[in-house]
C-alpha cells in the first residue's frame, strides 16, 4: 500500500514537472505557430497522456533497475567463494597487514658502542637508550600478534581445515597458523597460504 502511494506521488510529479516544463513550451509554442491546427483545450489534454506515459514509463524502468541491480547483489552475495579465491585473498590481507605494521613499527638503534671514553653518564644513557627500545619492539611485536589472532587466526584454520579437505597441506607450517611465534612467521603464513593456493584447481570446490 505504502509503496503504491509513492509511486503514485512519483507519477503525479514527474507528469507536473512535465506539464510545467517542456510540454508548456511545446503548448504555447504550437498555439502560437499554428492558432488554426491547435485548439488549446484538446492540446492540453494532448500533452497530459504524452507527461501520463512518459512518467510511467520512467517509473517502470527505475523500478526495473532497481530489481536487476537487488537480483544481482543477491546472487554475488550468496555465491560461496572458491577455497582458493579465499585463501588467495586471506593471503593478501595477512600480507597487507603485516607490511602495514612494519611500516609503523618502532627504529632500530642500531650498534651503539657503550663504553664512551670512561664516561658513566653516557654509557649509562645509552644504556638506557638501548633497553627503551628494545622494550618497544617487544611490545610491538607482542601487539602485532594480538592482532594477528583477533583478526586471522580463526579464519587461517578455516581456510587450512577446507584446504586440507581438497587435498593441500603444508607439514612446515603445521603449530604455526594459529598462533605463530613472531611477525615474521605472519608474513610466511600469507605466503605460504598463497603459495597452496596457487595448487587449487581453478574448480569451485564443494563444501
Amino acid at each position: 500500500m505504502l509503496k503504491s502511494f509513492r509511486h503514485a506521488v512519483k507519477v503525479i510529479a514527474l507528469v507536473v514537472a512535465l506539464m510545467s516544463g517542456i510540454l508548456s513550451l511545446l503548448r504555447e509554442f504550437l498555439l502560437f505557430q499554428y492558432p488554426n491546427k491547435f485548439q488549446e483545450r484538446p492540446l492540453f489534454w494532448a500533452c497530459l497522456r504524452i507527461a501520463l506515459s512518459a512518467s510511467l514509463l520512467a517509473l517502470w524502468y527505475e523500478e526495473r533497475r532497481k530489481r536487476i541491480a537487488a537480483e544481482v547483489l543477491l546472487s554475488t552475495a550468496s555465491r560461496k567463494p572458491t577455497i582458493k579465491q579465499e585463501s588467495l585473498d586471506l593471503s593478501a590481507e595477512i600480507l597487507a597487514f603485516i607490511y602495514g605494521r612494519s611500516q609503523i613499527a618502532p627504529k632500530f638503534l642500531g650498534y651503539q658502542p657503550m663504553f664512551v671514553g670512561g664516561n658513566p653518564a653516557e654509557m649509562m644513557r645509552r644504556f638506557a637508550e638501548s633497553d627503551a627500545n628494545t622494550q618497544a619492539h617487544l611490545k610491538f611485536d607482542a601487539d602485532t600478534l594480538g592482532i594477528y589472532g583477533y583478526k586471522f587466526s580463526r579464519r587461517v584454520v578455516t581456510t587450512i581445515k577446507r584446504l586440507k579437505e581438497a587435498g593441500i597441506a603444508d607439514e612446515v607450517m603445521e603449530g604455526h597458523w594459529e598462533a605463530p611465534a613472531n611477525p615474521a612467521t605472519i608474513k610466511v603464513i600469507g605466503e605460504h597460504l598463497e603459495k597452496m593456493a596457487d595448487t587449487v584447481s581453478d574448480n569451485p570446490q564443494k563444501g
